[in-house]
């Protein structure tokens, strides 16, 4: 099931990269306007449509291997999709990746590998929701302390790591939330994922909404203190963290039983997040406001 859970996180990251990168060309091409007015324009774009629809396979993507697999495996696939994003606009813009684009990318995927080699598939362990309900809170009052100490900043540096930051763990959490959520009685058919029949009666999809819909818009104050390139990189790291810990206490995760697979899977880590990060900086730097994507991440 590992393996089916890498493969559907890379679906949606590659999805998600064209979808934003879609609908982040639709918003460049639009004349400026009210926000009002930029939305209405950009519902009468088939581009932009279809990219919205993208992202939204790529959620339903995202849920099944969350659903399939271990957070400490989909997490870092879904935060090396980037690597998608550099290869959707440089299609979009009809030219070829830069040099510095490649050479990251290949890291990128060299480490996401050192991860996805040094698997160790466990049985599945029921979730403990007691502890999910702890890291929830616990996440929850960290956005907030962090939010509350960038209103001391009113714009510069400072703001936009912590808002990004606080965003980060907020989908950190969303994450996690999504796998607690379809735990129980929930199974794929046919490639489809069947959820509960209690589903609208969990706290945790509740909870998950309302992270999420706090989360982005936090996303979207840090994108407009800063540039992309400087809130992108804190954002996705918080995510991992955070995702990784609630695999951790929440389902019980752990890391490869050996030395040698440990190492593997630290270096590989290590290498995602630095590539994340060098292709992050090297992304267009446009101003926030005309971004439409709502992800934290450059892929989703």
């Amino acid at each position: 099931m590992q393996q089916s859970a890498v493969f559907a996180a890379l679906a949606s990251s590659a999805l998600f990269a064209t979808g934003s990168a879609l609908q982040h060309r639709a918003a460049g091409d639009a004349p400026s306007a009210s926000k009002r007015r930029m939305l209405r324009r950009l519902l009468t774009r088939p581009s932009w449509l279809f990219g919205a629809l993208l992202s939204a396979g790529a959620f339903a993507l995202h849920a099944t291997a969350l659903h399939l697999g271990e957070l400490a495996v989909v997490q870092p696939v879904i935060l090396s999709g980037i690597v998608f994003t550099v290869i959707a606009r440089s299609g979009l813009a009809h030219r070829l990746p830069s040099r510095h684009d490649v050479t990251w990318s290949l890291i990128t995927w060299a480490g996401l590998s050192f991860v996805v080699v040094a698997l160790h598939p466990r049985p599945a362990r029921p979730p403990t929701v007691s502890r999910a309900i702890a890291i929830a809170i616990i996440g929850s009052l960290l956005a907030l302390a962090a939010v509350l100490l960038a209103t001391a900043f009113t714009r510069g540096r400072r703001r936009a790591l912590l808002l990004g930051g606080a965003a980060g763990v907020l989908f950190g959490l969303v994450a996690g939330l999504v796998k607690l959520t379809l735990s129980d009685n929930s199974k794929v058919v046919g490639g489809s994922l069947l959820l509960p029949d209690n589903l609208l009666g969990r706290w945790s999809l509740w909870t998950l909404l309302g992270f999420g819909a706090w989360a982005v818009l936090l996303n979207q104050r840090a994108y407009q203190t800063a540039r992309v390139t400087m809130t992108v990189p804190i954002l996705n790291l918080c995510q991992l963290a955070v995702g990784l810990v609630f695999g951790w206490v929440v389902f019980a995760e752990r890391p490869a039983e050996s030395a040698l697979l440990m190492a593997a899977q630290g270096g590989g880590l290590i290498m995602i997040s630095i590539g994340v990060i060098a292709l992050a900086r090297s992304s267009p730097d446009d101003h926030p406001t005309r971004r439409t994507a709502d992800s934290p991440t450059v892929t989703g």
